[in-house]
């Protein structure tokens, strides 16, 4: 049963059951609450001992739950505040079983209607739950379906939850647009499909396909195949070092290498090999790409064959034209003239020293440098034609200059003029040649030597370029444009038919002249040579070359650069000056009457067989004396 409430007094735990009174000696007196007669009290008095030590401590109320002789208790206590100044509290203790009595009265009744509520519940849930789930399941359903593309069973809209009719009606349309979309993405794909299968199989450049990382070839296109030398079923399902592409494996791995750390290859030049082992060079364009799910690699590549076999060319036309400005005593330059007159260096050749005594260096850091060494009355022959009168073609001109040592020269330059419209300038090519001695022989024997004189002034050198096999044949490889003065012949039929030039050597020349000449090319000098040459005109002509040889290591043959001048004209004269000394020589020595040739000094340096027989000497003994030796002192 429930407990009556206590009374605690705060300073000596006293307590006082509402409904117990304790007397001792006949008189009513208050019992502490530790030792009351009551157990529920005792055992509430103890707990709060336990608890708190002293009741000053309890200020405000407080509830407690407490175990004692086996049964649980709740506690509640508060301060009691009234009149009079008393400190009490009010102590409510209530043992557990007090509700729990009634709770196992009615323990039965009270499961069997849980258990019926429990059990309508479930009914009813299950009910709920199957009307809502059925059109739930079936958009479900339908959901996986259309993840795995399956579009064409509409759900059913019927239900009797809006909610759901409305779901299911906008999936239907959801899932019908998507059906229209695919139809629209599948006919797009397709049409892409055959641009890019039209687009790889007729593409000129060769295409290929290749997985990652074991460089299976998947697909190649025509212009592979051609290529390679390879077939369609050839290549398939091999690698391209397998087939033999690459043709160094230290190119292959820098490719490699940039695949994997940048993903794609751009224009990488390599050289490779097809079937038939002939050696090609391409440039490759690489790219990762996915094909379903595999990492593959779509590789282009461009044959550059062709331009590089160009290039090489060009690189040794480069160098034997080197070769031949290296060589040759003419001075090749070429400069910029714009239409105010500026002039702008472009190329000095090695020579240009030797034939004006400046460096390179020097005249292009001071352009006026070079004109300001031309003799003053022959400066109109180099800069007095202004750009304004330029015409494209070729001018040749003669002029004085100073040396830089200080020797007055005569130059031969053949000026070419081309006009460049990017730059809005003349290209002007000059070759110079000294030609000093020229003119000093031009000057001596001008009155006789008129034609010699016609002749250099309009000859031109003919330089040749040949090289020498293992046999010691010459096979040229350059003629410039004066061996058609000098030999007859245009380059291009010199060119094309070498045999002409040998066959027009005089015989007796080219068994002591040239084939000497020739066996003497490895010593490696220049060397100076004169033979006669027989004309197409039907003239048989003298030609002195100027003879240069080197070894060329890397194609393993000699190489010869010749500067050849007509000096037909100097021989006639030489001839000339021969006969008219012999003829001299004839009429002296046949002569009736005494002739001699004295020096200055009176020295007899020659004498005829007249004047020993006259003064009764021979000529050894004549030789030996003076005038005064054979002239009477008076």
């Amino acid at each position: 049963s429930t407990e009556e409430p206590l009374v605690f007094e705060n300073n000596n735990f006293g307590a006082t059951p509402v409904s117990d009174t304790s007397f001792k000696h006949s008189k009513q007196w208050r019992l502490l609450a530790t030792r009351s007669f009551n157990s529920t009290t005792k055992r509430a008095a103890r707990f709060l001992v336990e608890r708190f030590g002293s009741f000053d401590r309890i200020n405000q109320k407080e509830n407690f739950s407490f175990d004692a002789d086996g049964n649980h208790y709740f506690l509640q206590v508060a301060p009691l505040k009234i009149p009079q100044n008393l400190n009490w509290f009010v102590v409510v203790v209530i043992p557990r079983s007090d509700f729990a009595a009634q709770i196992d009265r009615n323990h039965d009744s009270v499961i069997l209607l849980s258990g019926a509520a429990m059990l309508a519940a479930i009914a009813l849930g299950l009910a709920t739950s199957q009307l809502i789930a059925k059109p739930i399941l079936r958009l479900s359903r339908a959901s996986r379906d259309l993840m795995l593309g399956k579009l064409d069973t509409p759900i059913n809209e019927t239900t009797r939850i809006k909610e759901l009719a409305v779901m299911a009606h906008s999936f239907n349309e959801m899932t019908e647009q998507l059906m229209q979309s695919f139809d629209q993405v599948n006919l797009a794909l397709q049409e892409s499909k055959e641009k890019y299968t039209t687009v790889f199989r007729t593409s000129p450049d060769p295409i290929m396909v290749s997985t990652l990382p074991d460089g299976k070839i998947l697909e190649v296109n025509d212009s592979f195949l051609r290529l390679s030398g390879y077939s369609q079923e050839q290549a398939i399902n091999r690698t391209a070092i397998e087939l033999g592409l690459w043709n160094r494996l230290e190119e292959r791995e820098e490719f490699l290498q940039i695949i994997q750390k940048t993903g794609r290859v751009y224009n990488q030049e390599v050289s490779g090999c097809t079937q038939y082992g002939t050696q090609i060079t391409v440039l490759i364009s690489s790219e990762v790409i996915e094909l379903d799910g595999q990492q593959c690699l779509l590789t282009v590549a461009k044959d550059i064959t062709e331009r590089k076999r160009l290039e090489e060319a060009l690189k040794q036309s480069k160098v034997k034209l080197q070769d031949v400005l290296n060589s040759i005593t003419s001075s090749v330059c070429c400069f910029w003239v714009d239409l105010q007159g500026q002039l702008e260096y472009d190329y000095l050749s090695p020579s240009h020293y030797t034939l004006f005594g400046f460096l390179p260096e020097e005249l292009l850091a001071n352009p006026h440098l070079w004109q300001s060494r031309v003799h003053p009355a022959d400066r109109h022959k180099t800069f007095g034609i202004f750009p304004d009168q330029f015409v494209e073609g070729n001018f040749e001109t003669e002029y004085r200059y100073y040396h830089k040592k200080g020797s007055l020269r005569w130059i031969s330059d053949s000026l070419t003029f081309r006009w460049d419209r990017s730059k809005n300038s003349w290209r002007v090519t000059s070759v110079a040649v000294n030609i000093s001695d020229r003119k000093q022989l031009e000057t001596a024997l001008r009155e006789s030597e008129a034609k010699l004189s016609n002749i250099l002034n309009s000859a031109a050198a003919a330089i040749c370029y040949f090289h020498l096999d293992q046999m010691g044949n010459t096979h040229p490889e350059y003629f410039s444009q004066g061996v058609e003065t000098v030999f007859g012949y245009s380059p291009e039929v010199l060119l094309a038919n070498s045999s002409i030039w040998k066959n027009r050597v005089h015989p007796d020349d080219w068994h002591t002249v040239i084939k000497p000449c020739l066996a003497t090319i490895s010593h490696q000098h220049a060397m100076g040579i004169e033979y006669r040459y027989h004309h197409p005109d039907g003239s048989l002509r003298w030609i002195s070359a100027d003879v240069i040889s080197q070894w060329d290591t890397n194609r393993n043959c000699w190489l010869m650069t010749t500067v050849e001048f007509d000096i037909t004209a100097r021989k006639q004269i030489e001839e000339s000056l021969r006969l008219s000394e012999e003829r001299f020589r004839t009429a002296f020595d046949t002569a009736i009457t005494g002739m001699d040739i004295a020096a200055p000094n009176g020295k007899l340096l020659k004498v005829n067989s007249a004047l020993c027989k006259m003064l009764g000497y021979s000529k050894e003994e004549l030789l030996q004396m003076n005038y005064q030796d054979i002239t009477h002192p008076d």
